[in-house]
């Protein structure tokens, strides 16, 4: 059975933001679990890696300066 250790309150301290926020950036990744009742949403800790990995700017590369030709 999968464990469920982090509820939204929890990552949403741990990452500085708001509720809404966390269940804003949960829903595309279709992470966490909504238990029945006033339970709330729960995730797992690899539901909260993938979080914190999609939060991480994408670095692009530096494109390269072309020589001006005299």
């Amino acid at each position: 059975m999968t464990e469920f250790l982090y509820t939204t309150d929890a990552l949403a301290k741990e990452l500085g933001v708001t509720r809404k926020t966390i269940r804003k950036w949960a829903e595309p990744l279709h992470i966490g679990i909504n238990l029945d009742g006033n339970a709330g949403y729960r995730y797992t800790e690899a539901d909260r890696q993938k979080l914190i990995a999609s939060l991480r700017p994408i670095v692009a590369p530096t494109p390269r300066k072309r020589k001006r030709v005299a």
